[in-house]
């Protein structure tokens, strides 16, 4: 999963149709039940974050339909619960989902899907980290 995780990062926003082509197997296969409900949390977060970075890839465009976005929204607020363990060695990768979600403006996408709960989660995330 790093592996993936890792082209993720190198690719850039609205790459050429070829790299797009190329991503679309690992992009399907992110949100397939077995990973997005893995039993390993650390599993889960390379998940999120492989995610977030496809939202970066493919913005202004969703890469998923409403019910997979949906779900892949839920995981990425759910990477953002332990953002107050700053000793965690997950806390960069979680910044860096924050710092794409936040680049990607997904509460917009939050807010038009009727994510209201996640929305508010995700609030209660921050304001607890920033506490």
């Amino acid at each position: 999963m790093q592996k993936v995780e890792e082209c993720f990062l190198k690719v850039e926003q609205s790459p050429p149709e070829s790299t797009s082509n190329a991503l679309q197997l690992a992009t399907a296969a992110l949100v397939k039940k077995e990973l997005l409900a893995h039993a390993d949390s650390n599993i889960i977060l390379v998940v999120a974050s492989c995610i977030s970075e496809i939202t970066w890839i493919t913005a202004p465009d969703a890469p998923y339909d409403d019910d997979a976005m949906k779900d892949v929204l839920s995981l990425i607020v759910e990477a953002f619960k332990h953002l107050d363990d700053i000793e965690s060695p997950f806390f960069g990768r979680r910044t860096s989902i924050l710092d794409t979600i936040a680049k990607v403006q997904s509460c917009v996408v939050m807010l038009d899907l009727k994510c209201d709960d996640l929305i508010n989660d995700m609030f209660h995330h921050f304001l607890r980290t920033v506490k």
